[in-house]
C-alpha cells in the first residue's frame, strides 16, 4: 500500500463531472456515503467531549463549590494532550486507519466517562490538599482528555482524507457547526439534565413568599396561593425554611435560615439552592405585560448570599450540619418602583449524583454514536496504512513516550535543585508570600506556587532540551527516536516547520483565540454566580435553556452563513468580516458585568449575538489551520495546528480564574478586548491564496 506522503489529494468533482458535494466518493465496499451521514455527527462528538472536559467541568465543580482558580488552573492544564498530540499524530498515521482510530477512541472516551460518573461519588476527605472526588476526577479526564485529542487526530485527517477539497470547504461551515452543537448539547439539555436529576434526588421543594415595599409601614400586595407542596419525602426528609414572614424595604437586607428535619445519612450530602420564581408587579399594566410577566419574570431581589461567605452560591447539608440553621441573607433592589412581592423556590438535592447521570447518559451518547459510525463512516481509498517496514507498534510508542517525558523529568530534577531548601526560589519568594496578611485564597501565593510547580518544570526542560552546547545532543536524540520508532515524525515535523510564513500562521492560532478563551472559561462562573459576586444570578435550568434553545439557534445560522461566505468570496477577501463577528459581540459581557441586567430577554439576546458570532468567526480560524496544513502529511501536520491551537487554549485559561478573582468581572471582560488585538494585527502577513476556500466555477465545455 502507499503511504498518505505519497498518495496524491482526491480529485475535485469542479474538474471532471462537476460532482455532487452531497455525494461522497465510492469507497473501498463501492459504497457512496454521503458526507452528511458522518461529517455532523463525528464532529458532534468531538465538540462534546471537548467541551464537557474543558467547560462542562468548570460547572460541575462550580457548583461543587470547587474555587474558581483551582478549577480554571486544572482544567486549563487537561488541554496539555490537545497541545503535545502531535508528537504521536504519526502513529496515528502509520498504524491502523484513520477510521477505526476514531470509533475506538469514541469507544474509549465513553468507558472514561463512565469512570468518571464513580469519582464525582467520591467523597470529600483531602488527598493532597484537595478533595478526593476532585482529584480523582481530574485523573479520570486526564484519560478522556488523551482519548479525545487521539479522536481529533484521526477524525481531523480522515475528513480531509475522504473529502475533495470542494466539499472540505463547504462542509467547514457544517463542521463547526456540528462541532459547537456538541458543545452547546453538553452545556444545554445535560447541564438541564443535571439540574432536574438533582431535584429528583431530594425531598419535595419548599416554597415562599417575601414582601418588598418601597417604604418602611407599606405592605406588599398578597401572592396568590403557593404551588401545592408534598410536606416530606417518603423517608420523611424535608427542607426547613425560617423567618420568611416579613416585608423589606428598598434598599434594606433580611436574614433567613435553612436547615434539614432530619440527618440525611453518613454518606449522603444534601445541597440547597435558593431561586427566585417569579415577581409579581402591583398593577401589571396591559395584555402585554401581563403575557411578558408570565414568560420573563422580572428579578425582585438583587442579591441572595451567605452570611459568611458572599461568593458561596448553595448550602451542603451533612450528617455533621444538619441539624444547624443556615443564614442565607435577601437584599431588595434599591431601584424597586412599586411594593411586589416575590415567590422563591427551595431545592435540595445530591449534586454529585446528578453529575453522575450526565456522566452515565454521556457514556450511553458515545457508545451508540460509535457503533453507528462503525456501519456509516466511509473506507475512503485514501485512508491507506504503509505497513513497509513498519516495526511493532510498542516501539514507536515508547520512543514517542520517551521523546515527551526526556524534557520533562530533565527540567523537573532542575527545577527540584533550584526549589531546595535555602535556595532563592524557595524561602525568599514564596516564603515571603506565604507569610503575609492577605486571606490565602486571595492572595498571588497560592495561585502562583501551582502555577510554577506545574509550568516551570517543563519550561526548564525545553530550555535545556535546545540550549546552545546540549542543542546538538538532544537533537540527535530526537532523530534518533524517530528512527528506532520508523514512523518518521522527524520528517513530519521538519517538513511542516519549513512551510511558507509558518511562524506567523502559527503565531495567529496562537493568538487568534487569547481574548475568547478567559471569556468562554468564565461566562459560565459569571452567568451563574451571585449578584453579590458579580454575577448574573441564573439559575441551572435558565442558564441551560440559554445555551440549548438560543445558543444553538444563534451558533447554526452563523456557522451556514460563514460557510457560505467563504464558498462564495473565498477566505482572503472576508477574512476582517469573520473576525469583527468573533469578536465584537464580546462587549456584550463587558456591558451585562457593569449593568448586570434583570431581563432574561436581553441577556438572553446577548447571548445569541455572541453566539453568531463565534459560529462565523470560528471557521476562519479552521480554515487557516487547513490551509497550513496542505501538503504530504496532512494529518500530522493539521494535529499540529490542533496542538499549537490547544496550547493557545492552555495559557489563558490557566491563570484565567486567579485573574478573574483579582480583578472582578468588570475589569476582566475589558482586558478580554484587549487582548484580541494582538491577533489581529498578524493577519495582513498570513499567507493566504486569494483563491483558498472558494467555490470554483465549472469549466464550460468548449
Amino acid at each position: 500500500m502507499t503511504s498518505e506522503k505519497d498518495t496524491p489529494n482526491p480529485v475535485s468533482p469542479d474538474t471532471d463531472d462537476g460532482g455532487s458535494i452531497n455525494i461522497g466518493e465510492p469507497d473501498l465496499k463501492g459504497r457512496s456515503i454521503s458526507p452528511w451521514a458522518w461529517v455532523p455527527s463525528v464532529n458532534f462528538l468531538q465538540g462534546m467531549q471537548y467541551i464537557l472536559v474543558i467547560q462542562m467541568f468548570i460547572i460541575v465543580f462550580f457548583t461543587m463549590n470547587i474555587p474558581n482558580a483551582t478549577a480554571q488552573l486544572w482544567l486549563g492544564l487537561l488541554s496539555l494532550p490537545w497541545v503535545i498530540k502531535p508528537l504521536w499524530g504519526p502513529l496515528v498515521d502509520r498504524y491502523w486507519t484513520k477510521r477505526n482510530w476514531t470509533t475506538t477512541m469514541q469507544f474509549m472516551v465513553g468507558i472514561a466517562f463512565l469512570g468518571a460518573a464513580f469519582t464525582i461519588l467520591l467523597p470529600d476527605a483531602p488527598i493532597f490538599g484537595y478533595p478526593t472526588f476532585f482529584l480523582a476526577t481530574i485523573l479520570v479526564l486526564f484519560v478522556v482528555a488523551f482519548a479525545s485529542a487521539t479522536h481529533d487526530i484521526a477524525c481531523d485527517g480522515f475528513y480531509m482524507l475522504a473529502l475533495t477539497e470542494k466539499q472540505q470547504a463547504f462542509f467547514v461551515g457544517i463542521r463547526s457547526t456540528a462541532f459547537r452543537v456538541g458543545m452547546i448539547f453538553t452545556l444545554g439539555p445535560l447541564v438541564y439534565l443535571a439540574s432536574f436529576a438533582q431535584q429528583q434526588t431530594g425531598p419535595p421543594p419548599v416554597y415562599f413568599g417575601l414582601g418588598a415595599v418601597t417604604e418602611q409601614g407599606e405592605v406588599a400586595p398578597p401572592l396568590p396561593r403557593l404551588p401545592e407542596m408534598q410536606p416530606e419525602a417518603s423517608d420523611g426528609q424535608r427542607i426547613i425554611v425560617e423567618g420568611t414572614d416579613t416585608q423589606i424595604v428598598r434598599g434594606e437586607s433580611e436574614q433567613i435560615t435553612v436547615r434539614l428535619a432530619k440527618d440525611p445519612g453518613a454518606k449522603s450530602k444534601i445541597t440547597v439552592v435558593l431561586s427566585q420564581v417569579e415577581t409579581l408587579p402591583a398593577e401589571p399594566r396591559g395584555l402585554l405585560a401581563k403575557t411578558m410577566k408570565l414568560i420573563l419574570p422580572k428579578k425582585l431581589v438583587n442579591e441572595m448570599r451567605f452570611k459568611d461567605d458572599p461568593t458561596r452560591h448553595a448550602i451542603s447539608f451533612t450528617s455533621e450540619n444538619w441539624d444547624e440553621p443556615q443564614p442565607v441573607v435577601i437584599e431588595v433592589d434599591e431601584k424597586l418602583d412599586a411594593n411586589r412581592s416575590a415567590m422563591f423556590k427551595v431545592v435540595g438535592g445530591n449534586v454529585a449524583l446528578g453529575w453522575a447521570i450526565v456522566l452515565v447518559v454521556s457514556c450511553l451518547i458515545y457508545f451508540v454514536l460509535a457503533t453507528y459510525h462503525k456501519f456509516r463512516m466511509p473506507y475512503s481509498q485514501a485512508d491507506a496504512v504503509d505497513t513497509v517496514d513498519r516495526p511493532p507498534f510498542y516501539i514507536p510508542a515508547l520512543a514517542v513516550a520517551a521523546t515527551i517525558l526526556v524534557p520533562f523529568l530533565l527540567g523537573y530534577t532542575t527545577y527540584r535543585i533550584l526549589m531546595a531548601e535555602q535556595s532563592v526560589l524557595g524561602p525568599h519568594v514564596f516564603g515571603a508570600l506565604a507569610t503575609s496578611e492577605l486571606p490565602k485564597d486571595k492572595k498571588l501565593y497560592d495561585f502562583l506556587y501551582k502555577l510554577v510547580s506545574i509550568l516551570i518544570p517543563t519550561g526548564i526542560g525545553f530550555f535545556l532540551f535546545f540550549m546552545p552546547g546540549i542543542k546538538k545532543h538532544t537533537r540527535a536524540f530526537f532523530f534518533k527516536m524517530s528512527d528506532i520508532s520508523r514512523i518518521g515524525f522527524a520528517d513530519t515535523f521538519t517538513t511542516f516547520f519549513a512551510k511558507e510564513k509558518i511562524a506567523i500562521t502559527l503565531s495567529f492560532i496562537l493568538l487568534y483565540r487569547l481574548g475568547e478563551i478567559p471569556l468562554s472559561s468564565l461566562k459560565s462562573p459569571f452567568l451563574l454566580g451571585s449578584i453579590e459576586s458579580g454575577g448574573l444570578n441564573m439559575s441551572l435550568s435558565e442558564f441551560a435553556f440559554a445555551n440549548s434553545f438560543i445558543y444553538v439557534i444563534a451558533l447554526i445560522v452563523g456557522g451556514l452563513f460563514s460557510g457560505w461566505l467563504i464558498a462564495t468570496y473565498g477566505l482572503k477577501r472576508i477574512i476582517w468580516i469573520l473576525v469583527a463577528f468573533m469578536h465584537l459581540p464580546n462587549l456584550g459581557y463587558v456591558y451585562m458585568s457593569f449593568a448586570q441586567p434583570e431581563s432574561l430577554l436581553k441577556i438572553n439576546a446577548l447571548i445569541a449575538f455572541e453566539a453568531f458570532g463565534y459560529g462565523v468567526g470560528l471557521s476562519a480560524f479552521l480554515m487557516v489551520m487547513i490551509m497550513a496544513a496542505q501538503g504530504p502529511y496532512k494529518t500530522s501536520h493539521y494535529a499540529l495546528c490542533t496542538g499549537f491551537m490547544a496550547l493557545g487554549v492552555m495559557i489563558p485559561q490557566m491563570p484565567s480564574g486567579f485573574i478573574q478573582e483579582v480583578l472582578g468581572y468588570q475589569k476582566f471582560f475589558i482586558m478580554v478586548m484587549l487582548l484580541v488585538i494582538p491577533g489581529c494585527l498578524l493577519i495582513p502577513f498570513l499567507p493566504i491564496d486569494p483563491d483558498f476556500g472558494k467555490k470554483k466555477k465549472k469549466k464550460q465545455p468548449s
